[in-house]
């Protein structure tokens, strides 16, 4: 759509701007100074697992500084792990750094209880 011309401004989540600025060289993130929200991805061993200790292997793998960086590159994914440290442009565009500092976490609870009526509002105005 940006690469059509058919949008000029999005909300995008950070991982997704690369994408982005690659359909089109002149967009720009932009961070407001009030602050972003942060999304997570979670890893979990559930309860009663029959592998329970190559799932913890599996976890430390995601974890670790060699993989995290990889992800950094390639997923552009914020990194975990205190060992890996992004220069400004490695973290350019990430909910990184000062970034992250100002980052919300999202109101699930807030959103579920309100998601029907948003839809049916949005499916009646669109």
């Amino acid at each position: 759509m940006f690469q059509a011309g058919e949008v000029s401004v999005a909300v995008v989540l950070d991982f997704a701007v690369r994408t982005v600025q690659k359909a089109n060289a002149n967009a720009v993130y932009v961070v407001p100074q009030s602050g972003t929200y942060a999304n997570y991805n979670t890893v979990n061993v559930v309860k009663g697992a029959k592998n329970k200790e190559e799932g913890f292997k599996y976890i430390n793998f995601r974890i670790s500084a060699e993989n995290q960086t990889t992800k950094v590159k390639s997923l552009n994914e914020v990194p975990i792990n205190k060992d890996v440290q992004l220069s400004v442009e490695e973290s350019s565009p990430m909910t990184y750094g000062e970034v992250a500092k100002r980052a919300k976490t999202v109101d699930f609870k807030l959103i579920n209880d309100n998601l029907k009526t948003w839809i049916d509002q949005w499916n009646k105005n669109t």
